[in-house]
């Protein structure tokens, strides 16, 4: 029954219409789908086009008012051209008259059908979306739009308990949000080394495990985020990425050659066959021809702590071309030859345990 009053519905208000009906051919086709759903204008169910009073000189004039047999004020609808993409604006003119009328459910029907709660439930400012349809005939949401609005099972209970599910899955996609980026922050990375440590403690020395966590680093990352950047597609079974799709810390920069559009071109270095010191040399090359660091970068590179941090170096990565290429035992510790960044010098000191880090700070460049 509710199936074949939808399927009316979506005739009335999408097969039926014309592309270009206007606004007030429109209203009638409105009219006619909230008759299918058992609301009769001539019992004063359906007030067209009222006018109310708003302060000392202005009204309000909705286009449909929808009461109860004893003539309580249920929902508003408010009425716009299907050719014209439901917006903000038509919304805030929607909100405007639900508060006016101090009215909980709004409806605002054009492209589609939007039905919006405004009550105690909710705790933001504007008005809730609760349900957003197409005029789609095999609908499972269209079903339960006619269930809840069909005037024969009007219920405002009924509508309260569908607006708490809805408020149940924003509040657990908000918490879902909240908790991903807890476990995404770079912070909770030294959580991580505790757990491993708390993992081994019993089988290793615990010197020996903080020796070896100093030279491993985790990187926790966005799968989904991955995905996308990427370009890479799920696996068969759909519930997980490929394995590429977790090399983000890889990709390091294309050289700009004769094309200005492959200035920032991205590849990934799957192969790891370039040799460490001879990676870094090229890389850091490209990427301050191609803009890519900035002059704070540079600042950030000639410090001991920051070097240390993200590149686990020993030595400041940058060294102005007027300091020494010697460490304090006399050795050679940065490239004589040649310059980097402007006038810097480039420390020669690059480990392969240093390619993940320095791969993930190109990327994030």
């Amino acid at each position: 029954m509710n199936e074949s009053i939808w399927a009316e519905i979506c005739f009335l208000l999408n097969d039926k219409i014309k592309s270009d009906i206007s606004e007030n051919d429109f209203e009638q086709n409105v009219l006619q789908a909230l008759q299918v759903l058992n609301w009769k204008e001539f019992l004063g169910e359906i007030e067209v086009r009222p006018s109310f009073q708003v302060g000392a000189s202005n009204r309000i004039i909705p286009d449909f008012v929808i009461k109860s047999e004893n003539g309580t004020k249920l929902f508003v609808i408010e009425i716009k051209q299907p050719n014209i993409p439901l917006n903000t604006t038509f919304q805030q003119q929607l909100f405007s008259y639900m508060r006016q009328l101090k009215l909980e459910y709004g409806i605002l029907i054009g492209q589609g059908i939007q039905v919006f709660y405004d009550g105690p439930l909710s705790h933001q400012e504007d008005p809730l979306l609760i349900e957003s349809l197409k005029f789609t005939k095999q609908s499972s949401a269209g079903i339960s739009f006619v269930k809840l609005f069909n005037k024969n099972n009007f219920d405002k209970k009924n509508l309260d308990d569908f607006t708490k599910e809805v408020l149940k899955k924003i509040n657990k996609k908000k918490e879902f949000k909240t908790l991903k980026n807890k476990i995404l922050n770079k912070e909770f990375n030294e959580n991580i080394k505790s757990l491993v440590k708390q993992e081994f403690i019993g089988e290793y020395d615990g010197e020996m495990i903080d020796s070896v966590l100093e030279e491993v680093e985790f990187n926790i990352i966005d799968t989904i985020l991955a995905q996308n950047s990427l370009g890479q597609s799920f696996t068969n079974d759909n519930s997980k990425p490929s394995s590429s799709s977790f090399n983000l810390t890889k990709r390091i920069f294309n050289s700009k050659e004769s094309n200005p559009k492959s200035q920032n071109k991205i590849y990934k270095d799957e192969q790891n066959q370039t040799k460490i010191g001879q990676l870094v040399k090229s890389k850091f090359k490209q990427a301050y021809d191609s803009g890519l660091i900035s002059e704070t970068e540079i600042n950030n590179l000639q410090k001991k702590e920051y070097s240390k941090r993200v590149f686990n170096s020993n030595f400041e990565v940058l060294r102005n071309s007027n300091g020494s290429i010697h460490d304090d035992n006399g050795r050679v510790r940065y490239y004589s030859r040649e310059f980097f960044c402007g006038n810097y010098r480039l420390t020669s000191q690059w480990y392969e345990n240093q390619r993940e880090p320095f791969l993930k700070w190109l990327n994030n460049l």
